[in-house]
Formats: C-alpha cells, sequence, structure tokens
C-alpha cells in the first residue's frame, strides 16, 4: 500500500493545485503583513514627530516628552515584530513559486525518506 504522500506526489495536477493554493495563502498573508506594516509605520511616525515636538517646546526632561519618547519606543515594537514576520512570509512564498516552477518544469519532489517526509523536507530546507 503507498504512502499518501506517494499518491500524492504521482498526481502532478494535485501537487500543482496544492501548490497554487499555498501560493495564494501566503500572497494573502504578505498582503496583510504589508498593511499592518505600514498602519505601524504611521503610528510610529506621529509617535516620533510627537517626541520632535514636544522635544523642542517642552525640553527633553519634561514629562509629557518622556511619555511620547515611551510611547515611540512601544510604537517600534510592533514594527520590528511585523517586518521579521514580512520577512518569513516573503521567503515561504517565494519557496512555493519556486516549487511550483520546479513541478512545472518536470522535476519531481525530492524527499528524504518518503514515509517521515516533514514540511522542511517538502520545501528543500
Amino acid at each position: 500500500m503507498s504512502s499518501y504522500l506517494d499518491q500524492l506526489t504521482a498526481d502532478l495536477e494535485r501537487v500543482r493545485n496544492a501548490l497554487r493554493a499555498l501560493i495564494e495563502e501566503e500572497e494573502l498573508r504578505v498582503r496583510d503583513l504589508e498593511a499592518a506594516q505600514s498602519e505601524a509605520r504611521a503610528k510610529m511616525d506621529r509617535c516620533v514627530l510627537k517626541v520632535v515636538v514636544l522635544r523642542q517646546h517642552f525640553g527633553a526632561g519634561h514629562a509629557e516628552t518622556q511619555a511620547a519618547e515611551r510611547e515611540a519606543n512601544e510604537a517600534g515594537k510592533p514594527l520590528h515584530e511585523i517586518a521579521r514576520r514580512l520577512d518569513v512570509h516573503r521567503q515561504m512564498l517565494r519557496l512555493y513559486q519556486e516549487y511550483l516552477q520546479r513541478v512545472e518544469a518536470g522535476e519531481p519532489l525530492r524527499t528524504s525518506d518518503q514515509s517521515k517526509v516533514t514540511p522542511a523536507d517538502l520545501l528543500g530546507v
């Protein structure tokens, strides 16, 4: 009896369809993260400009300036996390696209052990 992976890799149309679906899912994730990044960047822009204005008006040691600085520091954290996640999902998207190109070029999917395949094996990482 053949394994699920054996059956899947034997049917190139199923492989193509699955890879296309994975590509669509990652494209959506990337678009969502890009939108979130844009929003986080806009918030960070406002926070940084607030600090600049308050420093110029009140000085660096003023309570309002210090509060604005803390707010700016906090606003930067999600921006960095979104950038990290965006990088990961862009890499995944490229991998799926590369694998689809390979499959469409007639290359077989490589797996290290057909009975114990992992996502890393399928992605060649």
